[in-house]
């Protein structure tokens, strides 16, 4: 049986990172290429998309540094030889030591934690779903035209307006689940929770299987401080989509709330197993929710607990 091996540390939350020029730069490029991923895609094909975002913006910095560093070596040689001979074999020995060697993986990790941290683009892109669904379109033209305002609107983080247009799409075509899903989300990032709330079941009675909807309603209730209900949407995500990390990852911080340390073990580790599946970069996330979960546990003396939940889910947990 395969075993995962996780190493908890303390410091998860505190960590304070120095990031190098590279890390900022390379970031900054990946997010670009991030944001440009179909958000019609599965967790994932998008958590490969990500990585290779990361790939390719990683390999460029080192292609580009690396022949630069040739470039004025091979110049500096030239300009410091005077015998073409001597020259051809001064630059022979040259390039022998600078091989274009590269590594997609070199400072993988520090890029991809500095990028949970700065690129919206990426949460935006991951934990959207543009899954189409017999009800979500609408066949109103005018509908549709709304509902684009208010994408665009909220692209420019102009929210009041967003939700006007939404708004307005859903009074001509009160079953357009998508344009109820983004009127929620509007709500959300307004601090208009309740209202997000009603939106949200809007269109789950519309779609009772809207994986959007079901995650964002728990958040919704989660600031609203209502966590039964925030673990009763969970719940029903994990019902549908038994795959999606999600719904683990939201029970488990339901759970913290709730005090109920078990629960809240079990569901982050089955979060991070898939997350891991995935190659998501949201195993860091997982990963700081269980270290936090440990030092609550070990403080409370509930640590031979924890780690037989870590056994239970195939977890060597490393102190």
């Amino acid at each position: 049986m395969k075993y995962f091996i996780i190493a908890l540390l303390y410091s998860t939350f505190s960590l304070a990172q120095d990031n190098s020029e590279k890390v900022v730069e390379v970031s900054l490029n990946a997010c670009d290429c991030i944001a440009k991923i179909d958000t019609a895609l599965s967790f994932e094909d998008k958590s490969a998309e990500i990585k290779s975002c990361i790939e390719s913006a990683n390999t460029s910095y080192q292609l580009s540094h690396k022949l630069e560093t040739i470039s004025e070596v091979l110049n500096d040689t030239i300009s410091n030889t005077k015998e073409l001979d001597k020259s051809v074999d001064n630059l022979n020995s040259t390039t022998k030591n600078y091989t274009l060697t590269l590594n997609t993986q070199e400072d993988y990790q520090e890029i991809e934690d500095y990028l949970m941290e700065t690129c919206g683009d990426m949460r935006d892109i991951y934990f959207s779903n543009d899954e189409t669904r017999r009800k979500s379109i609408s066949k109103n033209d005018e509908a549709r035209a709304q509902y684009s305002l208010g994408i665009r609107a909220g692209e420019n983080e102009d929210f009041q307006t967003a939700l006007m247009h939404y708004k307005k799409a859903v009074q001509i075509d009160p079953k357009f689940a998508f344009a109820w899903d983004n009127l929620g989300i509007t709500y959300r990032r307004l601090n208009r929770n309740k209202e997000a709330i009603e939106a949200y079941k809007k269109s789950l009675e519309i779609d009772p299987k809207g994986s959007m909807p079901l995650m964002n309603i728990g958040i919704a209730y989660q600031y609203l401080e209502d966590y039964d209900n925030a673990i009763k949407y969970y719940k029903k995500l994990k019902k549908y989509y038994k795959d999606n990390p999600e719904s683990y990852y939201g029970l488990s911080r339901m759970y913290i709330f709730k005090e109920d340390y078990n629960a809240a073990a079990d569901n982050i580790m089955k979060a991070y197993k898939l997350y891991v599946k995935m190659e998501s970069p949201y195993k860091a996330d997982a990963e700081q929710i269980l270290s936090l979960i440990y030092k609550t546990m070990e403080e409370k003396g509930m640590k031979n607990e924890f780690l037989e939940i870590a056994k239970d889910n195939n977890l060597n947990i490393v102190n």
